[in-house]
């Protein structure tokens, strides 16, 4: 295996794109810490490590459980003011993180609803449920009577009282680690589309035609194990990168407060330090899937550039599918289970699919990973068989044939 990984090192398109991937990197975790913004008192916008700390100051009295004692002081608070604007910028300043519960747990779907309108926060916890609803409305999905029951078994889930953190700096970074993520997906791909072709390229399959079928076979669990080595410590590597950079700026943050303090309508019973977890976890086995998938097309094609367009289309096209309102729940169920999906950790964490398991079935956040798992580990045997059954076969005939017939001449000699 080391001296697979040698090989696939010693690429120059392999080296140049571990620097790209470590520069985008850090590039986007400087673009999301930038991102940030905060209103101060007077009016004025703060970005990047200054809004933290603007916005830091602000979470100060107002964190901890989200009771509806606490809600209702802010809400009747807010509703002194002489106007919506007014109360906008207190909302912000004042009552961080609160008031944007408040508008998510009691919007109207036509938009036309302001706080001004509402006289108690007493019903907050049990308007998740009519929110649901409604966001399932307004999105035209639709959900049979047993999907609904297993939706709300979930919402059910979740622990209350919320708790009041300062939880708007993960927007950012998910947006930072969905680009980190579909770039190290994508030189995945392109060490995965000449794995095995490189040995054709430099014609050493010639020589490993004249080998045994059992070093063959090692020859390229080898090059399996090298491009998953290699592949994960650059994810790894460019994931480290990231956090530095950007939770280096902007801790401490939430970590332990439930996601629905940002996600009303999120039925997962789980805190951004799981979700982070679970994204960085489903990440890595995407890169193992992508790569793998397109090491398996190079072994049948033998040709790097189809393998390299057939795994950048296959790889990506969820993406686009994704938009496509109109699809079935079940075809855009199945969709939002491949693993590039893994890339779009803030809407797994806002999914409303579940998929089927004992019970109430999983949510999306546990299937990608697991579907991705199991497409690695499944196409990675498949690349190694077919490479070693396929063109190493036939050269491994050749080689025989060749042999054979100086073997006759020399007889015939004799």
């Amino acid at each position: 295996m080391i001296f697979e990984m040698r090989k696939l090192v010693r690429q120059m398109h392999v080296r140049g794109a571990l620097l790209i991937v470590l520069a985008l990197s850090a590039a986007w975790g400087i673009v999301g810490v930038g991102a940030n913004r905060s209103l101060t008192k007077t009016g004025e916008y703060l970005k990047g490590k200054a809004a933290f700390a603007n916005d830091r100051k602000k979470y100060e009295s107002v964190r901890g459980d989200i009771t509806e004692e606490k809600l209702n002081e802010a809400l009747w608070d807010i509703q002194l003011c002489p106007d919506e604007s007014s109360a906008y910028v207190k909302a912000l300043d004042e009552y961080p993180g609160i008031g944007n519960l408040l508008d998510q747990a009691y919007a109207a779907q036509d938009g036309h609803f302001t706080l001004f309108e509402l006289e108690s926060a007493d019903d907050f916890y049990a308007r998740r449920k009519p929110q649901i609803r409604q966001r399932i409305s307004i999105n035209g999905q639709h959900f049979s009577d047993r999907e609904m029951e297993d939706i709300f078994a979930w919402a059910e889930k979740v622990q209350t009282p919320f708790q009041n953190e300062m939880s708007d700096p993960w927007r950012n970074f998910y947006t930072s680690f969905q680009f980190a993520v579909l770039i190290n997906l994508l030189t995945a791909i392109i060490y995965g589309a000449s794995l095995f072709s490189y040995e054709k390229s430099v014609r050493m399959h010639l020589i490993a035609g004249s080998m045994g079928r059992g070093t063959v076979g090692r020859m390229m669990a080898g090059k399996a194990q090298a491009l998953a080595v290699f592949t994960g410590v650059q994810y790894l590597a460019s994931m480290a990168v990231l956090c530095v950079i950007y939770f280096g700026s902007c801790a401490p943050i939430a970590w332990d407060s439930q996601i629905q303090s940002l996600y009303f309508t999120s039925i997962l019973p789980l805190s951004y330090r799981d979700v982070f977890i679970l994204g960085m976890v489903s990440g890595l086995l995407a890169v193992f899937a992508a790569a793998f998938f397109t090491a398996l097309l190079d072994a049948w094609l033998q040709k790097p550039v189809p393998a390299l367009a057939l795994g950048v289309a296959v790889t990506f096209v969820p993406l686009l599918l994704r938009n496509f309102t109109m699809l079935p729940n079940s075809v855009m169920r199945l969709v939002q289970v491949l693993p590039v999906n893994a890339a779009l950790l803030e809407g797994a964490a806002n999914s409303l699919f579940l998929y089927p398991f004992p019970g109430n079935g999983i949510p999306g956040i546990y299937a990608v990973p697991a579907m991705s798992a199991v497409l690695a580990v499944g196409l990675a045997g498949a690349a190694v068989y077919l490479a070693q059954k396929g063109i190493w076969k036939d050269e491994g005939k050749k080689v025989q044939r060749h042999t054979n017939r100086r073997a006759r001449y020399r007889r015939n000699i004799v």
